[in-house]
């Protein structure tokens, strides 16, 4: 999948160059550290009242 208009182009020093899904605790992006190696990364999406990263306990 490829990002949408409101995604990040980069988080944490990896560039983002696509979506691969995404559920009840975030998005997980194809991205692309400075290495060179292809991990996933995830983020945790935000609270929309706090703007902090929600956490299920």
């Amino acid at each position: 999948m490829t990002l949408r208009q409101d995604d990040a182009r980069s988080v944490g020093g990896h560039l983002l160059e696509g979506r691969l899904g995404a559920g009840g605790m975030g998005v997980v992006y194809r991205a692309r550290p400075l290495s060179g190696r292809q991990p996933g990364l995830e983020t945790i999406r935000e609270d929309p009242i706090t703007g902090r990263p929600t956490s299920r306990t």
